[in-house]
């Protein structure tokens, strides 16, 4: 089973959120193999020093956080190329969803990777990203909410 997640999903399990202890529990109980692509990994940095910005963490703290997830991205993660088509793919679910749902950019490139690399499961714990995720058809589970939903269909 290949399961997607947005970025929301490392910052709950890496930095302190609230969502962190209901996907805790998710992770230990589905135990998912995240891809892992090049999106995930700047979005990831950014909102790491963006922590460092804000003076939640260190210089220090960061480095450390930053090494805990690429030692896990080597042994619980699976790294992949952004898709060929995820672009595209994006803009169709932005001209398709996107005004209705409020989703941004980095939610429309999440969701077309999944598509493109035909997840089984889409993790957030962002509900706009969940939304558009949803309404794109992929099987979305969200912390405090239980298992998956069923993935209503492989089309886009």
């Amino acid at each position: 089973m290949s399961t997607y997640c947005d970025t929301s999903v490392f910052v709950a399990l890496y930095l302190p959120d609230r969502h962190a202890p209901d996907l805790m529990r998710l992770v230990a109980d589905f135990r998912p193999h995240f891809l892992v692509t090049p999106l995930h990994k700047a979005e990831w940095s950014h909102a790491v020093f963006e922590r460092v910005s804000r003076g939640e963490l260190t210089s220090a703290d960061a480095q450390q956080v930053l090494a805990r997830f690429e030692r896990d991205s080597v042994r619980r993660w699976r790294e992949t190329d952004m898709p060929e088509g995820a672009m595209e793919r994006s803009m169709a679910l932005a001209r398709r969803h996107g005004k209705l749902l409020g989703s941004t950019t980095a939610d429309a490139m999440h969701v077309a990777c999944a598509l493109e690399l035909r997840a089984s499961q889409f993790w957030t714990v962002d509900k706009l990203c969940g939304d558009l995720a949803t309404a794109a058809g992929l099987a979305v589970c969200r912390p405090g909410a239980g298992a998956p939903d069923r993935r209503r269909d492989e089309d886009e």
